[in-house]
């Protein structure tokens, strides 16, 4: 007998995935030295975590919206013939966050700053001012792309190649500085919202906000991520 895992459950656990890789990206990152001998692995291994940081949280913004994205993936199917339409098939970041902006900034990670008691049971969420968009997100998987692949040499001029991507390393610790910054404050404390939802609807058009998660990450000591699961009003 097959288990069902609730998907506010399996949100969890690819939020606990994400904090601890984004932990071990920061004190790599913050280290005088070369926690793995070569400044530039270091660097390698940064941008890694980075890349699989903004895949965990493309799958789970189309978790979240499962339902909505499976009937997206069936419309842009007819719309062209060359698209498989499976929703559960996709594994390009890039290509998801593409395909989840037709359903409009809801479907990202809403971050939050301050949440406080409006009554019994009842909350209101301050939203930070940290802009997130799709195309933002997709921006920072590429830019890891570039540290990910050894170069071809290949009727390149050698020494040009080797000259560009010693400049390249040289700026990317501050790069990676800022790529992780953004997604601690992205990520520490947010709501994920979805919309009502009945399969003869588009799903590229508005809709009102049906349930909500409050996610936050905690003391950064314990392996553990809070959810709260509620109704958005």
């Amino acid at each position: 007998m097959t288990l069902s895992i609730a998907p506010y459950e399996i949100y969890r656990t690819h939020m606990l995935e994400f904090k601890m890789r984004l932990q071990r990206a920061e004190s790599i990152s913050q280290s005088k030295s070369p926690m793995t001998g070569l400044v530039a692995l270091d660097v390698e291994f940064c941008f890694l975590q980075i890349r699989r940081m903004v895949e965990l949280i493309t799958f789970s913004a189309a978790l979240s919206e499962e339902a909505r994205y499976k009937k997206l993936r069936e419309i842009q199917k007819t719309e062209r013939k060359r698209d498989h339409g499976d929703h559960t098939k996709a594994w390009e970041a890039a290509e998801i966050l593409k395909r989840l902006s037709k359903m409009g900034v809801h479907a990202l990670p809403i971050p939050i700053k301050a949440i406080a008691r409006t009554g019994p049971g009842t909350w209101h969420l301050d939203r930070s001012n940290i802009a997130v968009t799709h195309g933002r997100l997709i921006e920072i998987y590429k830019k890891c792309g570039g540290f990910l692949h050894a170069k071809n040499p290949l009727g390149k001029d050698f020494a040009k190649l080797v000259s560009a991507e010693r400049a390249k390393y040289d700026g990317a610790r501050e790069e990676i500085r800022k790529c992780l910054q953004f997604l601690r404050e992205l990520m520490r404390h947010h709501a994920v919202v979805s919309l009502e939802w009945s399969d003869e609807l588009d799903p590229r058009e508005a809709a009102s906000p049906q349930k909500v998660w409050l996610v936050g990450f905690g003391s950064e000591a314990q392996q553990h991520v809070n959810l709260t699961v509620g109704e958005a009003q």
